[in-house]
This record gives structure tokens, sequence and C-alpha cells, in this order.
């Protein structure tokens, strides 16, 4: 497979701009991909220690053999639990110990998938009041959804909860990091490939029922399309709305105000497409509730959700629980909800205050035992 490009702008920052480069074994050409940007010389990368056993020294090699002379590692414990201010603040503490206040021509990077995009972007869109930073998303999930669209955070008292956007200036994808990723991790980004079936391009939803086992087994062509038709759709909204002001990009939570609730009722054991998984029926539950009908794709939904070995109901926590996070979710203003809808696969619509008897309605059709691939 040949490189694939997208270079993705932004009107409202003139000059503001991310390419992404798409290719298999380009992981060399990472420091010359940097440098043809940004005159850089120094990079400090945020992953976790199994990453960067496995990919640090590759990384550390491109920097270097494309001019970033310098190159350092801030580790974190991998896992959502550790998307902490106080992970935030160490690794703060470890880049300004590389800095040495030299005023080094310094970017960040981010090796891993999307708990490392997020804490190293926000990394880098603090230290010094912003630094430019890189990507190169090793999982399946950050190349769906996470390493496109300059969303960085940390959680607080819900997830996301502090951050800013900062858009990475790079985003380089070496399909070949995608061979080793465990199955349970390839499921759970398959539900966010599913949410563009709903909600932008009906075909995907296609290409998961035809291609299911090929996908499983991590066939490197077909991951490859999924990737790019999945970049090509997050810039789409993310070129309409960068800020998330006109209700446009909104449309990428379809099934999160659940699934975001439902992680953190279940203490983050649950990955998160596995939550979102059952985020998208609960909404799809809930459009059939709202409209008198269920929407023309929920029992495919469903059913390709199964196939794919990812939950379709949530484990026996109380719905009280789950309610009371999703008031904590950002996406309630001025303590009215707002969620994301579709009554037909490749369309969305935004619904406000909707009734909260429906909420919990669709809240508890979906507890019980949930039966998971290992």
């Amino acid at each position: 497979m040949s490189d694939w490009r997208l270079a993705l702008r932004f009107p409202p920052l003139p000059g503001a701009r991310t390419d992404i480069l798409v290719g298999r074994g380009n992981l060399g050409s990472l420091g010359r991909e940097v440098r043809r940007r940004i005159p850089a010389d120094a990079a400090f990368v945020v992953t976790h220690p199994a990453l960067r056993r496995r990919f640090g020294a590759a990384v550390a090699r491109g920097l270097k053999a494309g001019g970033v002379r310098a190159v350092a590692f801030g580790e974190f414990p991998a896992g959502e639990r550790f998307k902490t201010v106080e992970t935030w603040a160490r690794l703060l503490r470890r880049i300004a110990a590389f800095d040495r206040g030299e005023r080094r021509r310094l970017v960040v990077g981010t090796l891993g998938g999307g708990v490392a995009g997020d804490l190293g972007g926000f990394v880098a869109a603090t230290y010094r009041r912003g630094v430019p930073f890189f990507q190169v998303p090793t999982s399946l999930l950050a190349n769906v959804d996470a390493a496109v669209g300059g969303k960085v955070a940390v959680d607080l008292i819900a997830k996301n909860q502090v951050g800013a956007f900062h858009q990475p200036f790079l985003v380089l994808v070496d399909l070949e990091t995608l061979r080793t990723l465990p199955p349970a991790e390839v499921r759970s980004a398959l539900a966010e490939v599913a949410k563009y079936g709903v909600i932008a391009d009906a075909r995907i939803l296609d290409l998961l029922e035809r291609e299911t086992n090929r996908i499983l087994a991590k066939d490197p062509d077909v991951l490859g399309r999924i990737v790019r038709r999945s970049y090509e759709i997050k810039a789409s909204f993310v070129r309409s709305d960068e800020r998330d002001t006109r209700g446009i990009r909104a449309a990428l939570n379809f099934g999160h105000t659940f699934g975001h609730a439902l992680e953190q009722v279940l203490g983050f054991r649950w990955r998160h497409g596995e939550a979102v998984a059952v985020g998208m029926l609960m909404a799809s539950d809930l459009e059939a509730s709202m409209a008198g009908r269920a929407p023309d794709y929920r029992a495919r939904l469903e059913t390709i959700l199964a196939r794919l070995g990812l939950p379709t109901r949530a484990p026996d926590v109380e719905p009280r629980k789950v309610l009371e996070a999703m008031r904590h979710d950002k996406k309630f203003v001025s303590g009215r909800n707002r969620f994301v809808l579709s009554s037909r696969a490749g369309s969305f619509r935004l619904a406000e205050g909707v009734p909260w008897p429906l909420v919990r309605k669709a809240v508890e059709g979906r507890l019980g035992r949930a039966e998971r691939s290992p």
C-alpha cells in the first residue's frame, strides 16, 4: 500500500494545519517529516512504558535521523485512570528538566493511544504557553478517533473536564504498529467506526458486516481502508466546527454521553469502545422512545456490535449511578441535557432538554449481565 496523505486546515486559525500521513514501515521518516514542518532540534515524547519498550527505539532513531538531535521520553502508567491532573503535572516537571531553560526548539510527541494523545497534547498546550506537537498513534482507537481534532485534556470529576484545543501539526500512522494490538483493543476501536456508519456514512456499516473476519484478523489492507475513511470523516466534522461551537462536531459524541457515564461508574474497567457500544444502543433506544418508532439501523447496529465481540448491554450497575454521572457530562449546558440522536443511518440530530424519564428508560433498558470476549 502506498502512503496516503490528508492535509487538515482550520479556516478560523490562519496557517493552522494538521498533516496526516498513513503508511507501513514509515517510523524511520518521522524526523524528516517533523523537520519539514517545524524547525525542531529536541523532542519530548509522552508514552507509557510498554510502548516505549516496543517502539521507543524506532521513534528515537527516526527523529534523530531526520535532524531532531535530542530526544527524551515522559512515561506514565497506561490506562484512563492515570489521565489526571497529577500525571500531567509530573510530565510537566519532566519536560522542564529536559528543557533545562535552554529555550530549545522543542516539540512534544505522543506515542500511543487516546490517553497518550490527550495527556501529551495537554502538556504541549500548556508548557511555555503552548509548543507544537505531533502524534504517532499506535492503537486503532486513536487512529479512527482521538488522533485528529485537537481536543486535549485530563480527567477531574468527569472525563476530559480540564483541557484545551491544541492541534497537532503532524499525525504519522505506521500501520505496522497495529499488528501487535490485543484483539480486545481492536474490537473496542470498532465501536467508534460503527459510530461513523450511523452519523455519517452508512457504507461503513456495510464494510463492518462484509469484512468482519478480516478486520478481527487485523488484515492491514482492510484496517488501512478503515483508518483512511475514519480520518476523512473526522476531518470533515473538525473542519466545519473546530471549536465545537456550532453543533456539528457534537455529532461525534453519538453514544458518548451514556458511554462516558458507564466508563466512570465501572471505574474504567471497560474499554472506551465497549462502553460506547452500549451507549450507542442506549441512544438508539432513546430515539425510539422519542420518535415512537425504532431507528432504521438499530437492529442492524446491535447485530454488528455483537458479531464484533462488543457488549450490547451493560453490567448490573445501579441506574441511579449512571444517571448521576451523566449530569456531570460536559454536554449538559445550563442544566439542560443534550444528546446526539439518529433516526436513520448516515444522519444525526441534536436533542436538548430530553425528558428525564425517557433517558432513565434508555439506561435501564440496557442494564443486565453482558458477556464479553476476553
